[in-house]
């Protein structure tokens, strides 16, 4: 069974793999952010992050990295927090929450998706071909994302995850730059400050 709102937290090399391959001027909106797990990588790698989520509020005095807002729907947000968004989205909700992010005005969106994403003459119609991908970047190895508070077996994953990124100056572009990723680089490694593009 699926978890309310789609709540699976993203493992911490997911985010860690997007930035040694990715930065972001001017900070980041997590929008759809849970218990602040990617959030906590993106500021512990030197970005100023906005997380927002639909649920509990989360601030502890001494874990400030793992702030977030709660009560935030953010397909009802009316002001652009952060340039960037970069999150994990209900898959069921991602087609409308890329739209509002760019009917906020964001300059670019990074969003883990299941590669089933690019598949589908719907999508393409409604999503593709108004809203050209620039990059994805395919995990080669298999991304395991278990429910929140899941304390069941855990056994590993048979899907293929990557991280599908959109530039505002995009629109109108080429077909998708493909790469790969793979997140066991980064399960144990830190992701040094970044002077470039941290904000």
């Amino acid at each position: 069974m699926r978890p309310d709102d789609d709540f699976y937290p993203t493992p911490a090399e997911c985010t860690r793999a997007l930035l040694s391959v990715e930065s972001f001027a001017g900070g980041i909106w997590e929008c759809c952010a849970g218990m602040g797990d990617m959030a906590v990588v993106l500021r512990e790698a030197g970005y100023t992050v906005t997380a927002t989520t639909l649920g509990d509020a989360r601030y502890e005095k001494d874990m400030p990295k793992h702030r977030v807002v709660g009560g935030r729907n953010f397909l009802n947000e009316q002001l652009l927090l952060k340039p960037n968004i970069v999150t994990n989205p209900p898959y069921k909700l991602t087609d409308k929450i890329l739209e509002k992010a760019f009917s906020l005005g964001a300059e670019k969106v990074a969003f883990l998706l299941n590669v089933k994403y690019l598949a589908g003459q719907d999508r393409y119609d409604a999503i593709h071909s108004k809203y050209p991908l620039k990059r994805v970047h395919v995990f080669s190895d298999r991304i395991t994302m278990y429910p929140g508070f899941y304390k069941g077996k855990k056994n590993s994953s048979t899907e293929t995850y990557a991280w599908f990124v959109w530039e505002k100056s995009g629109v109108g572009s080429s077909a998708p730059q493909i790469g790969w990723l793979n997140s066991r680089k980064f399960r144990l490694a830190s992701v040094p400050a970044l002077a470039m593009g941290a904000a």
